[in-house]
């Protein structure tokens, strides 16, 4: 494992949040995992100080767990947890979808194109992380295009739920084939400017996963 370059307080503690959030997203450091403080801040050279200010940081995004003890562990990836966060999702998703369209740059046609081509190259042969991440990222965009802090504020939210509690259901190519096809027409929709149309589109999406994951909690008959 690298070891931390930075040089100040602040710059320090940035960088082991950018590290710790990379490897979770990434699957390395996987849900319900516990860190040990000790092996962390011996592996990245670092004092206990500026690693536990990060862990509360990390905390307050929803990635970590405090428990009894100091024990810190990777939020768990169950299928509640991630409906909850859909919840919130399918409104704010539909936002983001409606604002954008309503005023959008250029650039972001290629970033949702690059984004679904992403997601595309990940199908054969199939690469769950590959897909997660660059389904994560065609969020991001509409996000981050509707210049609203508020709602930009929220891509994490994004980053958790696609990247950390999906690892916890059996979303394979089959359902990543819906998902693109979800995502075309949110593209389709937010770059013709038809704000409702994107809105709608946009929050069925989100429904259909909800849908989804309930039908497969619920008891066999």
């Amino acid at each position: 494992m690298a070891k931390l370059p930075g040089t100040n307080r602040s710059r320090l503690v940035d960088e082991i949040l950018e590290y710790i959030r990379e490897q979770i997203y990434s699957g390395e450091f996987p849900p319900g995992m516990q860190l040990r403080q000790e092996r962390l801040s011996e592996e990245l050279d670092i004092s206990r100080t500026p690693l536990r200010e990060a862990l509360r940081v990390l905390q307050s995004e929803g990635l970590l767990l405090m428990k009894r003890g100091n024990r810190v562990e990777v939020i768990s990836a169950d299928v509640d947890r991630f409906v909850d966060a859909l919840v919130l999702r399918e409104v704010v998703d539909g936002a983001a979808a409606r604002l954008t369209a309503e005023h959008h740059s250029a650039r972001l046609a290629t970033s949702l194109q690059r984004a679904i081509k992403a997601q595309r190259d990940a199908l054969e042969p199939w690469d769950r992380p590959a897909f997660s991440s660059a389904d994560a990222d065609f969020h991001k965009a509409i996000f981050e295009a509707t210049q609203n802090p508020y709602v930009m504020g929220q891509v994490s939210l994004v980053r958790l739920s696609v990247q950390v509690f999906q690892r916890g259901t059996s979303f394979g190519q089959e359902r990543a084939r819906g998902t693109i096809e979800d995502h075309e027409k949110i593209a389709e929709k937010i770059l013709a400017g038809e704000p409702l149309e994107a809105e709608e589109v946009s929050r069925a999406h989100i429904r259909r996963v909800i849908d989804d994951l309930r039908s497969q909690a619920s008891p066999q008959s």
